[in-house]
């Protein structure tokens, strides 16, 4: 298998190095067609044998990409679904195939509408409204509203979970329903700080995660506390941070805290393994299934530092643009830079690159293999290389 993939390549190296030798030998016989002679010098700068193999790899490389959809799109959020495409707007919610054919279809007249996927379950709501909807296979199994408005909501296999803005007094409320009867399973109520986010952590251990801004002292802080899904109000375990940090990424494991121009990284209990001061702002991050981690730093053109696991720099990689998305599936990569995503592996190997036409590109995994990459005007199924 390996002396196939070297061989592959090998013949790759050679047709472009072929080719490059044929457009030498075409430019040369143009230069002298004319009694055996031209007038002024070859310019090299313009004639670059390596941009012209760079631009074949690119071709190269969008050959493995597909329009599926192409058009007046810009979708507000895009999420993969089942190997296929959840594409949310102002109107509605539908589901696009891998060839762009339109799987289903639903209205919905929420003003502000999320989306939070797992497994085959879809939960709409209304961020700052009270409204929402559980879908599943095109189908609408629960159309409902609470009686606060939600700040944030994400569903599970058992249970669907809400931050909303309390009335009785208290900060935040943390409401707890089933997907498909939305029968109440209880609240818990936050009144020393506000929980802004909420991820499901141990599966067997039944907990998720809130994650919130904490006004006791006379500095904002980070509040991070793990809860029991009986909503039981004290606290399994958690850690306050004296630092606004308003990104989380987790491999399952291991979480990191990424701030300003901070991040912290913890494993389940919260024990810290590292923690990093960087030069820059960080304009986005992401955790590999390894628990290596991937930062961006914001600089004329952007930085991507490679992380592992113990906190220390694996490599870096200076880039020709702004990052302003990463994504993470298994142990790869896609940072998002306008128009462009390149793909990289957790040592910080670049394994591809793909250009579309658009502003800012966004990216979804189907898997380490294939994505979905969005834009204002085209949505393509790309192949990922995995031998550049």
């Amino acid at each position: 298998m390996i002396a196939k993939k070297k061989t592959g390549a090998n013949r790759l190296l050679f047709k472009l190095f072929m080719l490059v030798v044929l457009i030498t030998v075409v430019v040369l016989s143009a230069m002298y067609a004319f009694e055996g002679s031209f007038s002024g010098e070859i310019n090299w700068e313009r004639f670059n044998p390596a941009g012209v193999i760079e631009n074949i790899q690119n071709s190269y490389g969008n050959e493995r990409s597909g329009v599926i959809l192409s058009g007046d799109i810009n979708p507000k959020l895009a999420e993969a679904y089942m190997g296929n495409l959840l594409i949310l707007s102002e109107s509605d919610i539908k589901l696009i195939n891998s060839k762009g054919e339109e799987v289903w279809y639903i209205p919905h007249e929420m003003y502000n509408p999320v989306v939070n996927v797992h497994g085959k379950l879809i939960l709409l709501y209304e961020q700052t409204g009270m409204s929402f909807v559980v879908i599943s296979g095109g189908k609408t199994l629960l159309k409902d509203t609470l009686d606060e408005e939600i700040a944030f909501g994400y569903i599970t296999d058992d249970y669907v979970l809400f931050i909303s803005r309390s009335n009785i007094g208290y900060k935040r409320t943390v409401h707890m329903i089933e997907p498909d009867s939305g029968i109440n399973l209880g609240a818990l109520y936050i009144d020393d700080y506000y929980p802004y986010y909420a991820v499901p952590q141990n599966s067997e251990k039944k907990t998720f995660l809130l994650y919130g801004l904490g006004l006791d002292s006379i500095y904002p802080s980070t509040v991070i506390r793990e809860y029991g899904t009986d909503l039981s109000p004290n606290p399994v375990t958690g850690v306050e941070l004296d630092d606004l940090t308003p990104l989380f990424c987790s491999n399952g494991s291991m979480k990191i805290f990424v701030g300003n121009n901070s991040a912290y990284c913890y494993d389940n209990d919260f024990t810290l393994i590292w923690s990093r001061d960087f030069d820059h702002n960080i304009v986005s991050a992401g955790m590999f299934d390894n628990g290596a981690s991937i930062i961006a730093l914001e600089a004329q053109n952007d930085t991507v530092v490679f992380i592992d696991k113990q906190g220390k720099d694996v490599k870096n990689v200076n880039l020709n643009g702004q990052v302003h998305d990463i994504e993470i599936c298994g142990n790869s990569a896609a940072v998002a830079m306008g128009s462009e995503v390149l793909f990289y592996g957790h040592t910080g190997k670049q394994i591809d690159h793909v250009t579309i036409p658009g502003m800012k590109t966004k990216v979804k995994f189907i898997d380490e293999k294939r994505a979905y990459i969005i834009s204002e005007h085209e949505i393509i199924l790309h192949q990922i290389s995995k031998n550049k």
